[in-house]
């Protein structure tokens, strides 16, 4: 899925066999790209598509709303790595999901196109280490609940997808009872595969291997506001019981409303904590199998002298899953200090910009040296 992503299906364009060495056609290329964008803004099928039918199919499930292209440039070096008969160009795209996206999302993608002139046609989208929105992968499947939309690629697609949205709904309400409730509906994208969701993200292969979610922004931008999303790791999230499930989904909503994925100079052990209070708030899982990896560790070499580092919440870590529950501690500590809305009052200021520092004093009267010994203490009860 890193290389090319073709259309599929009887006589869709991503079917037609490219004509072999056929060269680069930025202007037939823009025209195509013109004629994409009427149609996905105009209902009904379009007259003789020069690309995959799905897209308009899948415009029409997801609710696309705003939506621009405008072709650039070709992309030679990923041209080289493609079938003789096709070639890449990079298109700005513009986008955005109604009643889900409060912002237009904005990114350069990878079209591939094959053949020239009046037989050019689009043969798929993704790679060239560029962003690729799941609708334009291959046929997707949408589920709606009350407060969510799930987009679904793959096996059991349906299925799936009914079963994110219940997730979700459940994760909003849980989170509604904590923070303050998004106006923008939750977004859930499952890809088929690894493979498929860091091509949808543009990131390097096994990026996402060991996590089952992330939430981030569609467009791989980091500005304020920008429409984010949570993304599934098919195989990761399906191994999940029902429980562990629930606390995933609850723990990326957390994100989403927070705009945690967009936060400068907060640090990973307060977002990630802070989430994880969030959804195992309500939990009868007891601390001690809850916290179970940072307190083998413990037991094994003693309790840390600092928390986490945002280094250690590196996906390719072996030590992630006992750094999101040192965090997760750190955060419950705060809560015996001060109660749960002084924790809301710490992290809402240190989002807002406030050091770490300057908030622990402000809101609970304290240095982060206390705040680790109250934290170092807590782990050896738990682990004793």
């Amino acid at each position: 899925m890193a290389g090319v992503l073709s259309g599929c299906g009887g006589e869709e364009a991503g079917d037609v066999e490219a004509p072999r060495g056929s060269g680069v056609d930025a202007a037939a290329a823009g025209e195509v790209i013109a004629e994409l964008v009427q149609a996905l803004q105009e209902p009904g099928p379009a007259s003789e598509p020069r690309w995959p039918a799905y897209f308009d199919v899948n415009a029409d499930a997801v609710g696309l709303g705003e939506v621009s292209m405008r072709y650039l440039v070709d992309d030679a070096a990923q041209t080289a790595s493609l079938p003789e008969g096709q070639w890449a160009g990079v298109v700005d795209l513009s986008w955005s999901i109604d009643q889900a996206d409060p912002a237009p999302a904005h990114a350069e993608v990878s079209v591939i196109f094959s053949g020239s002139g009046d037989e050019l046609r689009i043969a798929g989208v993704g790679g060239g280490g560029r962003v690729a929105p799941l609708w334009l992968q291959e046929p997707v499947e949408v589920a709606r609940g009350t407060a969510s939309m799930a987009i679904v690629a793959g096996e059991r697609a349906a299925e799936r997808a009914a079963r994110y949205v219940r997730l979700a709904d459940q994760g909003v309400r849980a989170v509604g009872e904590v923070l303050r409730p998004r106006r923008q509906g939750v977004v859930i994208e499952a890809p088929a595969s690894v493979e498929q969701l860091d091509t949808v993200l543009g990131t390097e292969p096994g990026s996402h291997g060991g996590i089952a979610a992330v939430t981030t922004p569609i467009d791989g931008s980091t500005a304020p506001g920008a429409p984010t999303h949570v993304f599934l790791n098919p195989a990761q999230f399906a191994g999940l019981a029902p429980r562990g499930a629930q606390v995933v989904i609850t723990h990326e909503i957390t994100h989403v409303v927070t705009e945690a994925a967009t936060a400068v100079g907060v640090p990973l052990w307060l977002t990630e904590g802070f989430a994880d209070y969030v959804a195992l708030r309500d939990s009868t899982v007891p601390v001690a199998e809850a916290a179970s990896q940072i307190l083998a560790q413990v037991r094994k070499r003693g309790a840390p002298r600092s928390l986490p580092s945002d280094a250690e919440f590196a996906v390719r870590t072996d030590k992630l899953g006992a750094s999101y529950e040192a965090a997760w501690l750190a955060c419950t500590v705060l809560v015996d200090e001060g109660g749960e809305a002084a924790l809301l009052r710490f992290h809402r200021a240190v989002m807002a910009g406030d050091s770490v520092t300057q908030a622990l004093d402000d809101v609970f009267g304290i240095d982060e040296a206390r705040l680790i010994a109250l934290w170092r203490a807590r782990l050896v009860e738990l682990a004793g």
